[in-house]
């Protein structure tokens, strides 16, 4: 298992030559006391010890892949859609990573998130030592860390661009709540079992599987895995799949016409994916398509 420092991960950001199997951190400014990083996983799995030597209150976006471990003595599970808000300093984290994850960090000083947010559970919950929450992210506020995933893979290292979305992604997790999931009255091995299965519901965006054949993959009857999804993703099979297909709709659409990007996530009518589309964010694809031309 790989022992690191959070400051050794996050302010230096890569693997030593030749080393493809732990995370790496890319570095941006978000502006006085924000820092943003994105983090993605190597070619494998690994298990991965971290001393967090950081001041400062981490929410990490997970965009793909899955990460277990456990953090003051509590265990955490978490995948893409979830976000994860700790602020646990001198904790000792051991987590074990998915190949290829990918998640997005903003870290905040415990100050600069009091003059943001103002008075927010969480402020009490720093006071008193410290927190750690795993939830569902709002679907706007995963639609702000995307994009902010994607401005970072361009190099960007800082700007105005860069702390408006940083800012709206904290924005928008912080008036949905900031959610404990370790409070989820499943045992660990159906919990381990709905992260799975949500990997596998999102496998294709274009073809869904039906519930049986979820269930059966995973090893759940279908009740379980219904209730399972709402209890610990806070929704149900279907909407989440229509969330994550309508968030990849937004991103297609900026190099793809309406048509082709209906095609794309399994629509044979373009009119239903335009109301579809409307139903989640308010407009025409269409409307979204010109803004980009």
């Amino acid at each position: 298992m790989r022992n690191m420092k959070a400051s050794e991960l996050f302010d230096r950001g890569a693997n030593p030559p030749g080393d493809d199997c732990g995370p790496r951190a890319q570095y941006a400014d978000g502006g006085g006391g924000i820092a943003l990083y994105l983090v993605q996983g190597g070619a494998q799995a690994c298990r991965t010890a971290v001393d967090n030597d950081s001041d400062r209150v981490h929410f990490s976006y997970w965009l793909r892949g899955t990460a277990t471990g456990t953090a003051a003595g509590r265990r955490f599970d978490v995948g893409s859609g979830q976000a994860v808000v700790a602020y646990a300093p001198g904790q000792h984290f051991e987590m074990q990573l998915s190949a290829g994850f990918c998640n997005v960090e903003i870290m905040v000083t415990p100050e600069r998130l009091a003059s943001l947010a103002g008075d927010v559970r969480l402020n009490d919950e720093i006071c008193h030592g410290g927190c750690l929450h795993a939830a569902p992210a709002c679907l706007a506020a995963r639609e702000a860390a995307a994009r902010l995933a994607r401005l970072m893979a361009t190099g960007r290292r800082g700007g105005l661009l860069l702390e408006a979305v940083a800012l709206e992604a904290l924005a928008w997790q912080l008036d949905a709540g900031c959610g404990d999931s370790t409070a989820c009255p499943l045992p660990r091995r159906e919990r381990e079992a709905l992260l799975c299965a949500r990997e596998c519901l999102l496998a294709d965006l274009a073809q869904a599987p039906t519930i049986a054949e979820l269930a059966r993959t995973v090893g759940l009857n279908a009740m379980k895995l219904k209730r399972g999804f709402r209890l610990l993703f806070g929704t149900s099979v279907y909407a989440l799949y229509q969330q994550a297909r309508m968030a990849e709709a937004r991103k297609l659409l900026d190099c793809s016409n309406v048509s082709d990007t209906a095609a794309a996530l399994g629509y044979s009518n373009v009119s239903h994916f335009s109301a579809a589309f409307r139903k989640a964010f308010g407009v025409l694809p269409s409307e979204v398509r010109r803004r980009t031309d």
